[in-house]
């Protein structure tokens, strides 16, 4: 439909009738508009050619860099500024017409990432950095799109780089991963995830591979996963060795994930079942035969009363954990002491104040300051510990029952005189059967101090024994904890074809204090040396020869950065927890945030 204005309509009406009314050859009101609106644009082209000069006085298009790229654009301007002074004037008229405006890098955008700045977030920080440098920002659509393309670049990168390392230094792997129930989209709703890491004997710190979502949290999913992200790596030759969480899914004999993964690579693996997840074990068992079921549920109640109370107890007023059996036992102080000074320069801050409570109960001083309360989850045992000695500590500022206070000492001497001391050294894999031995030796003990904790340890021990197995019980030679007369009688053993628990001891007599490290040791128990690609020659040599020989210093360095606990893993549920939701959608784009945001972490370890 033609819709006509009413002058228009009066002249059509008058052409059909007298005719009195002609046109005109210019409508004024029409050229009026028209002028005006060439005014308008003449003069918005005049705004942006001033802008455009002050933007060229001031200098050229501002790119967003860190430290070292600045430094090296700077190196390259000086030595090519005649060349820029040149080629600037003839490219002024092309710099006019082109607006500067800022652009984001690798290390930019990994930054972003890492403090999880969205897209939205980084437009406003250059809007401003942009007004203040008088250029334009770019708009958050193109910083999504940007930002998605270098965490591609920078996950593709990082693929590239750790396999050259494993190329270069022949390097065997060691396969880490762990399952988490995180929330997803609101159509997904809670979804798994399997944080799949890789650790070396030869590279320094642990690698990332990927976090995937799982169909479901079978024990083939996983296997399934693990060996699909292992294969896009082209780490399936390279794995020899697997450390994992203790449990039923993990563990099982003819369908854990371990044996699953033996079968889908088409060879043994060592099996290295992580040591802080078997104290975790231990300590819960400890728990319960004092408490009873008190910890049961999602929170220990008792925890959370403390919590609850710390902020207004009086911190001066705590005191010793006074036990009348802290008193004996020095062997077991000294080592313990002997214990937390090695690990307290490596250790996490959780793990330092357990060893300063400890240490401080040992001597009969009280420490001068308390880190507040953390988490007191059920899951979170370090919790636990730490817990349970600040209680004791402020027993009288703090409202026990009798039971309560009589649990909480009992706990607080076995952490002390056993528990911290298995703790600080799980990680060292050289040290490990001959400090499971003499921890199955000092639990037995304990019923002099305790019997219902003893035979509760005992007993949940007794199914852990993994590196008492013949396979890594050779572990052993490379320790100096072992004397020169045990390390003799294992060589001799090596000999001896026999059948013991080939991946775990588990013929434990009720008895101990007769068996010794060469009891477990077979030819089995070369194994290890294969896998771990050690050689073996120095096993010829005499015990007391072996600190000269080349071969025995190699394979103890070897031997010495095993890992043989699952923190790595632990670490990557940690990111993706933090990650899971937030600044991506697509997975793909996630797993390359994964990996940008775990570059940056290494790159930068102290942002501050």
């Amino acid at each position: 439909m033609i819709h006509l204005k009413q002058k228009d309509k009066d002249f059509l009406n008058d052409q059909r009738g007298q005719r009195k009314m002609v046109m005109s050859t210019v409508d004024k009101e029409s050229m009026a508009k028209e002028s005006k609106k060439h005014e308008r644009l003449a003069a918005a082209r005049k705004r942006k050619e001033k802008e455009l000069a002050e933007t060229l006085e001031r200098g050229e298009m501002i790119e967003l860099v860190t430290g070292s790229s600045a430094t090296a654009e700077c190196a390259d301007s000086s030595t090519s500024s005649s060349d820029t002074n040149s080629s600037a004037r003839g490219s002024a008229a092309a710099s006019a017409s082109r607006p500067k405006r800022l652009k984001i890098t690798k290390e930019v955008a990994a930054a972003a990432d890492r403090v999880k700045l969205t897209s939205r977030g980084t437009h406003h920080v250059f809007s401003a950095i942009a007004a203040d440098q008088g250029v334009l920002s770019p708009s958050t659509s193109s910083i999504r799109r940007h930002r998605k393309v270098l965490r591609k670049e920078t996950a593709e990168a990082a693929v590239k780089d750790y396999r050259n390392q494993v190329q270069e230094h022949d390097a065997f792997l060691i396969l880490h991963w762990d399952g988490k129930l995180l929330p997803g989209s609101e159509s997904q709703g809670h979804i798994d995830r399997l944080a799949i890491v890789v650790t070396s004997p030869s590279l320094e710190g642990e690698k990332l591979l990927a976090i995937p979502a799982l169909p479901s949290g079978t024990r083939e999913a996983m296997a399934s996963k693990v060996e699909e992200t292992i294969k896009h790596w082209k780490f399936e030759d390279r794995v020899g060795g697997l450390c994992f969480d203790t449990t039923a899914s993990n563990t099982g004999v003819h369908a854990g994930c371990c044996t699953l993964l033996e079968q889908k690579l088409g060879r043994q693996l060592l099996n290295l079942a992580c040591r802080h997840h078997v104290m975790e074990l231990i300590l819960a068992s400890a728990f319960k035969a004092t408490f009873g079921d008190a910890t049961s549920g999602p929170d220990v109640q008792l925890f959370k009363r403390f919590k609850k109370k710390w902020p207004t107890l009086i911190k001066a007023n705590a005191t010793t954990i006074n036990d009348p059996r802290l008193a004996d036992h020095d062997e077991w102080k000294r080592t313990t002491l002997e214990a937390l000074a090695k690990a307290a320069a490596t250790t996490r801050d959780d793990y330092k104040e357990l060893a300063e409570l400890t240490a401080k109960a040992i001597k009969g001083e009280v420490p001068t300051t308390f880190r507040k309360p953390g988490a007191h989850h059920y899951a979170r045992w370090m919790a636990k510990v730490i817990y349970t000695l600040k209680m004791t500590m402020f027993k009288n500022e703090f409202e026990l029952t009798p039971r309560e206070l009589r649990s909480l000492q009992e706990m607080s001497v076995f952490i002390i005189l056993i528990y911290a001391r298995a703790w600080f050294e799980a990680p060292l894999a050289a040290h490990a059967p001959f400090n499971d031995l003499t921890l199955f030796h000092d639990l037995h003990k304990y019923r002099d101090l305790n019997s219902k904790i003893s035979e509760a340890t005992v007993k949940t021990f007794k199914r852990h024994f993994w590196y008492l197995g013949t396979d890594l019980v050779g572990l052993a030679l490379f320790s100096d904890k072992v004397t020169i007369e045990e390390k003799t009688k294992m060589v001799e053993k090596l000999a001896i074809d026999k059948y013991l628990d080939k991946k775990r001891w588990t013929t434990a007599p009720q008895d101990p204090s007769s068996v010794t490290l060469s009891d477990l040791v077979t030819k089995e128990s070369l194994f290890s040396f294969t896998e771990l690609k050690l050689d073996a020659s120095f096993l010829q040599s005499p015990v007391l020869s072996w600190k000269e020989n080349e071969a025995y210093n190699q394979g103890k360095e070897t031997v010495q950065h095993l890992a043989v606990t699952n923190d790595p893993a632990e670490r990557a549920i940690k990111l993706i927890t933090d990650y899971s939701q937030i600044l991506t959608k697509d997975e793909s784009d996630r797993q390359a945030l994964l990996q940008a945001v775990e570059r940056h972490r290494r790159l930068n370890l102290n942002p501050n």
